[in-house]
């Protein structure tokens, strides 16, 4: 099932962007896993500084569900912590108390969903923990030359997920396939997450134009049949 087939699922985004930023939900599982039936990989991680991770690592898309949300998919965006269901989460539009992202790196993350997530299978093992992989690579790795292979981050284990991610990573500068809308869920308790939806497309401004000129030509129509 490719993503623009969980546009229903995922559009719990909408409701949790803008003004729902100071809202606070509880995230489970859809089942008894964090992945549920989307793809995974197990990897071995090596991240900047002394920044701790519980090798090894099942990366992936992670099947979430919230109550009066629904069931959505959402992605890992740190390391410190692990994925515990149950928990409570901030709804936010930018991320994260105490373990800020700055704008490159929320504009490479962007990037990366409007160029990639289209496409992207989720039920296939190398594709759903590739992208999990270049998510972490954007987010650890410093500078602008992105490869899970190499560098302060790095990823190793299972080859084809860490070739998927490097070939989304040299994409990223590529023509965007798609808008999306990015929601970031942050928690004290577990990780912090992101998910993202199709941005509605605005309407430009001759659209509008026409919208008033309509309405006024209703507004018209009414006024002559209550004098007729």
């Amino acid at each position: 099932m490719r993503v623009k087939e969980l546009v229903a699922a995922t559009a719990v985004a909408v409701v949790m962007a803008g003004g729902a930023a100071a809202s606070t939900i509880k995230v489970d599982y859809q089942g008894n896993t964090a992945h549920g039936s989307y793809g995974k990989a197990t990897v071995t991680l090596t991240a900047p500084g002394k920044l701790p991770v519980a090798n090894p690592v099942s990366a992936g898309a992670f099947a979430l569900n919230a109550d009066s949300l629904g069931d959505f998919a959402a992605w890992c965006l740190d390391l410190a912590t692990t994925m515990t269901p149950g928990k409570n989460y901030t709804v936010t539009d930018s991320p994260f108390s105490g373990n800020s992202l700055s704008e490159k790196v929320i504009g490479n993350i962007q990037k990366l969903f409007n160029t990639a997530y289209a496409a992207l299978d989720l039920n296939e093992n190398a594709e759903s923990a590739g992208f999990q992989l270049a998510l972490w690579e954007l987010v650890y790795e410093t500078g602008n030359k992105f490869d899970v292979s190499k560098g302060k981050f790095k990823a190793s284990g299972d080859t084809a997920a860490v070739n998927f991610a490097n070939g989304l990573l040299k994409g990223l500068d590529g023509d965007a396939t798609q808008n999306y809308e990015m929601t970031f869920l942050q928690s004290k308790h577990s990780q912090n997450l992101v998910t993202a939806n199709v941005a509605p497309i605005p309407l430009p401004a001759a659209g509008f134009l026409m919208l008033g000129a309509l309405g006024g030509l209703g507004l018209a129509a009414r006024k002559r049949r209550k004098t007729a």
